[in-house]
């Protein structure tokens, strides 16, 4: 992925990507691979051009998505 700020290219791993059903909504958990504690939900679109990320706005909504996450990987 690219840091738009700086043109840096970083390379993450996927740790998990999400779907709401009912509302068609994708996330994905991303880990920087040199950096284990920087850390990042996104949502997720698949296009015909590739994949694309956003920056999700609303924190209530970052903490549900780590919920599932954390509850899911204790299991």
């Amino acid at each position: 992925m690219t840091n738009d700020a700086t043109g840096e290219d970083i390379n993450f791993k996927i740790l998990s990507i999400i779907q709401f059903l009912e509302n068609n909504k994708k996330y994905i958990l991303l880990e920087n691979v040199l950096d284990s504690e920087d850390k990042y939900i996104l949502y997720y679109f698949t296009t015909i051009h590739g994949e694309e990320f956003e920056q999700i706005e609303d924190g209530g909504e970052v903490d549900k998505i780590a919920e599932i996450f954390y509850s899911q990987k204790s299991n």
